[in-house]
């Protein structure tokens, strides 16, 4: 029995480390200063690449960062679009947002980026100014509540510094999104149902421990015990739920609510085992 309460205790404490280590080093990476970063809609942080000076904005548009890198007249161009980009289908309205930005009517033919875990559309144009030819690489952010487009505008000479400026920003565009991966769709169900299934046999627990169970501590052991083992393991896809989401105070959350279940399946185990001593 001591040997069995002594492995709870080593499994317990190496799950409460991972656990903080978990929840902290996320964080920890996040906290580098990074040259663009809002914290209102959309929420997310980015990285410009060297050689880029901050370029006026015309008032009046929905243009709230541009940047201009003199060497190879690369121009770089973030829009904040209307509304959340619906994932599995194309928005129309939104793409006719994102193209308020370009500053000449470009030919475009689509062509694919990623953002954000991500495969999203995106497009490539040409057109001609004062006779002279340029090209336009255009990507549309799925980014939490309110989607954003990312431009970068180079004359043709520069077209693959233009398409490398833009995947370098798509690439280290971090934030929350509105779309979800097959995975996080399964956590999510999986977690709905291990919140119901927690919540409810954690009631069912407490009102047998009030009526059946009540000055009878011995009585039932198995029953019990597999109940709050049963509550225990519901607990920890709803942690881990939490866990994936952005934010040092859902880590937290993640944290405690991991930690209960690992106590109540801890609590269950130690009972079914004192039944079978």
């Amino acid at each position: 029995m001591r040997t069995f309460g002594a492995a709870l205790q080593r499994a317990w404490l190496a799950w409460t480390l991972g656990l903080a280590l978990a929840a902290i080093v996320p964080c920890v990476a996040h906290t580098a200063p990074l040259p663009i970063h809002t914290d209102g809609v959309p929420r997310f942080a980015t990285m410009i690449p060297d050689g880029f000076a901050p370029a006026p904005i015309e008032h009046g548009t929905d243009v709230f960062a541009m940047y201009r890198r003199p060497s190879d007249e690369v121009l770089l161009v973030l829009l904040r679009l209307p509304g959340a980009l619906p994932q599995g289908s194309r928005d129309e309205a939104l793409w006719h947002a994102a193209h308020q930005a370009d500053p000449f009517a470009f030919a475009d033919r689509s062509v694919r980026f990623r953002a954000l875990g991500f495969d999203i559309d995106g497009a490539r144009g040409e057109a001609t100014a004062s006779g002279e030819p340029v090209v336009r690489w255009l990507a549309v952010v799925p980014t939490d509540e309110q989607a954003i487009a990312v431009l970068a505008i180079a004359p043709v000479a520069h077209d693959a510094q233009a398409r490398a400026t833009l995947e370098m920003v798509l690439a280290s565009l971090r934030g929350p999104s509105n779309w979800r991966t097959p995975a996080e769709r399964l956590i999510e169900s999986v977690a709905r149902i291990g919140l119901f299934a927690a919540v409810g046999i954690c009631v069912l627990y407490a009102l047998l421990l009030a009526t059946m169970f009540r000055g009878r501590p011995e009585r039932a052991l198995v029953v019990r015990g597999a109940l709050l083992t049963a509550a225990g393991v519901a607990w920890l896809p709803v942690a881990l739920f939490w866990f994936r989401q952005p934010g040092f105070g859902t880590h937290v959350v993640g944290f405690v609510l991991a930690g209960v279940g690992v106590v109540l399946a801890a609590q269950g185990l130690g009972m079914i085992r004192r039944h079978g001593a």
